[in-house]
């Protein structure tokens, strides 16, 4: 998980593969968050997550199109700087 330029701007990006999947700021359940406070807190532009996150889609999965999601936990959480270009 990292900020990207555009919008989403808070992606996750599942390893071992090409996707990425964007965290909706716009659509939302009622009473959940998108991200979790914890995560919100953690996540900066100099830092990406790497966790177990379980995530909750809101559309179903199409080939060469960015899903939304909410994030609902992530557990076994590491923080690394994100890479220079």
């Amino acid at each position: 998980m990292r900020y990207y330029n555009g919008a989403p701007p808070i992606r996750l990006g599942p390893i071992g593969t090409d996707r990425l999947l964007g965290v909706s700021e716009g659509q939302s359940v009622a009473g959940y968050q998108s991200l979790p406070e914890s995560l919100r807190a953690t996540l900066d532009r100099q830092r990406e997550i790497y966790a177990d996150f379980v995530v909750c889609p809101f559309a179903p999965s199409e080939p060469d199109v960015m899903r939304l999601v909410c994030v609902s936990s992530a557990t076994n959480i590491v923080t690394k700087p994100v890479p220079a270009w």
